[in-house]
């Protein structure tokens, strides 16, 4: 029965590792001109290690090989391989350039959103100009308006009025 355990556990570690090497080859491809892509050559690697190992503990399921003295040395060459990865990418997050470049990015995306913002508030003092301008018309018509009709009132009050005459 552990056998049959060890063998299904084995052959679903080399269909992950199959998933896994796929994935980092495909991103592999992606990213040709990318120098900061160290870390997932070192990831595949360790996935094609990992392959290997797993290949090896299903022939010796078998019965075709013996490695239990070797196995050990295996595994540690495949956590020693994960293990520099990590590190690696480590390196990589805490260098200044990332961080600079990451920077950059985040400023040229809030100078466009500057700058369409500038753009708005251009837009609305265009539209406050026209209002302003056609408030200064009313505001002069209501001016002359109230001359004339100051005018008016001083040309009443100086004439006599008829009905005082009689």
């Amino acid at each position: 029965m552990t056998y049959f355990i060890q063998g299904s556990l084995s052959f679903a570690n080399i269909l992950l590792a199959v998933f896994v090497l796929f994935f980092a080859i495909s991103f592999l491809r992606k990213t040709k001109e990318n120098k900061d892509r160290n870390p997932w050559l070192f990831l595949l690697i360790a996935v094609v290690v990992f392959f290997c190992i797993q290949i090896l503990k299903v022939l010796e399921l078998m019965g075709h090989i013996h490695l239990d003295t070797y196995m050990f040395y295996l595994d540690s060459m495949f956590i020693a391989i994960v293990l520099f990865t990590f590190i690696f990418q480590y390196n990589l997050i805490l260098s200044s350039e990332l961080i600079q470049i990451k920077r950059k990015e985040d400023s040229k995306g809030s100078l466009k959103n500057l700058q369409s913002e500038l753009k708005t508030v251009e837009k609305i003092g265009k539209k406050l100009k026209k209002e302003e301008k056609g408030i200064l018309t009313r505001a002069q018509e209501l001016e002359k308006f109230t001359k004339l009709a100051e005018k008016s009132a001083s040309k009443i009050k100086s004439k006599p009025s008829k009905k005082k005459r009689k």
